[in-house]
């Protein structure tokens, strides 16, 4: 990445030149939260990562937990295994959502696992694993890299992937 590329990505990663008003605030409030500022439960994510020794950084686990609250999540469907997959579950319980045994039943995926597949779906929503996800999603939000994703289809909205850094 050159440096002219860099200084764009840090600029628009903190809100400058960002033009619309809903995404300036999602970067600002939720995507990149300021130094000192904090959400309630952070203390006890950080405890339940500690105690179930899960593999996922506390800085990606409170994004998770942000973007959660910032579209009102309800039931998460989970694509991932193991202690990440527990303190995931743990995070939807902070956050007062419930966890979906299938996709199409949830409001909001969040994928770790990115080979992660799932059994068949109806045409609206067939889910295959992280690569499949854009083409599954017909309305709504993805937050992804490579590695993870945070996807919540929301009917009426349009289709935006955002690339970020967890």
């Amino acid at each position: 990445m050159g440096l002219a590329a860099a200084y764009k990505r840090w600029r628009h990663g903190r809100g400058y030149g960002v033009h619309s008003p809903y995404a300036f605030r999602m970067v600002c409030d939720v995507l990149r939260l300021p130094r000192g500022y904090a959400y309630h439960a952070y203390a006890p994510i950080a405890t339940r990562r500690a105690a179930l020794r899960a593999p996922l950084p506390l800085g990606e686990a409170w994004l998770i937990y942000r973007l959660m609250v910032e579209f009102g999540a309800r039931r998460v469907y989970i694509a991932a295994s193991g202690p990440a997959r527990d303190l995931i579950a743990a995070i939807t319980a902070i956050a007062g959502a419930t966890t979906a045994p299938r996709p199409e039943a949830a409001d909001m995926l969040v994928v770790l696992d990115p080979g992660h597949t799932c059994p068949p779906l109806p045409a609206y929503y067939a889910y295959g694993g992280l690569a499949s996800l854009p083409a599954a999603l017909p309305s709504g939000h993805i937050y992804a890299n490579p590695r993870r994703a945070v996807a919540a289809p929301r009917p009426g909205i349009p289709y935006q992937r955002i690339d970020i850094r967890f």
